[in-house]
């Protein structure tokens, strides 16, 4: 159950890394000259041909799709930073469980 808990605590703190560089994206993305180097980027590697033959299909983004998904990106924060307290919380209980039972 212990090694269970450090898991969990392992993946909170990947998913507050995860958060936190959603964040960053979304405020990077209000900046129109930053949405203009993304866009030109997706362009270039579709271009070459880098998502040829994969499962998915790959569409080069436009501004107003960009600017959409600023807020978007603020909520899966917001959901991710809910979620690793979660996890927390989980691990905690786990660890107080673990203790009774020794």
């Amino acid at each position: 159950m212990l090694q269970g808990a450090d898991e969990m605590e392992r993946g909170a703190v990947q998913m507050k890394q995860g958060a936190a560089q959603m964040r960053d994206e979304a405020r990077k993305l209000r900046d129109p000259a930053y949405r203009a180097k993304v866009i030109a980027e997706a362009k270039a590697n579709a271009d070459a041909g880098k998502w040829k033959g994969a499962n998915w299909s790959y569409k080069v983004p436009t501004d107003q799709e960009l600017i959409d998904a600023i807020p978007k990106m603020e909520e899966g924060a917001r959901n991710m930073d809910a979620g690793v307290d979660d996890m927390r919380r989980n691990a905690k209980t786990m660890r107080e469980e673990a203790k009774r039972k020794d």
